[in-house]
């Protein structure tokens, strides 16, 4: 099953989504990505009557269905955000994903939950230590040590676990990886 790697997207004032994107299934004849420039219409045509920021809450909850892949920051952390409601609040994906009414109701309980979560989720700053050593840098295969904190790359996140996730892959031998909080 392929699914949609956004490098960028922007929402523009009707409604619908500028977005540069591919799909995960197709390259060019190199074997790069075959990043594309469209216009998605999908929500506007969908759900007319409704605002653009529930149009974008909709397009979360609808790339959490279909597993969409983001590059831009803020729409990961939404993205992210998403998950962590349907999974607070017990809901099914699958259900979601077949009933459009039923999307729209997510899609504003999430943007209230979005409020809710601003006003209390502070982002937090964190240094990651894997074998007694710190994460100066870290690329998609490697991560580049230090034995000194005061360069140790500093990471923002809401919680510990959320590094811990990430960080999970780089362990070496028993070793843990410890996040702490500066």
């Amino acid at each position: 099953m392929s699914y949609e790697i956004y490098k960028s997207i922007k929402q523009l004032e009707d409604g619908t989504f500028e977005c540069v994107s591919a799909s995960s299934n197709t390259t060019d004849i190199y074997g790069n990505r075959d990043f594309t420039r469209w216009i998605m219409k999908y929500f506007n045509e969908t759900y007319p009557d409704v605002s653009n920021k529930l149009k974008r809450a909709l397009l979360i909850m609808h790339s959490i269905c279909d597993g969409s892949v983001f590059y831009p920051n803020n729409w990961k952390e939404d993205q992210r955000l998403a998950n962590q409601f349907m999974r607070v609040k017990g809901y099914n994906h699958s259900k979601m994903y077949s009933d459009k009414n039923l999307m729209l109701q997510y899609a504003k309980e999430f943007l209230e939950y979005k409020q809710d979560n601003k006003k209390f989720g502070t982002l937090k700053q964190y240094v990651v230590n894997i074998n007694n050593r710190y994460v100066e840098r870290k690329t998609t295969r490697k991560c580049y040590m230090t034995p000194y904190k005061q360069y140790a790359k500093v990471y923002k996140a809401h919680d510990a676990s959320e590094l811990e996730e990430k960080f999970k892959g780089y362990k070496y031998g028993s070793n843990t990886v410890i996040v702490e909080e500066i």
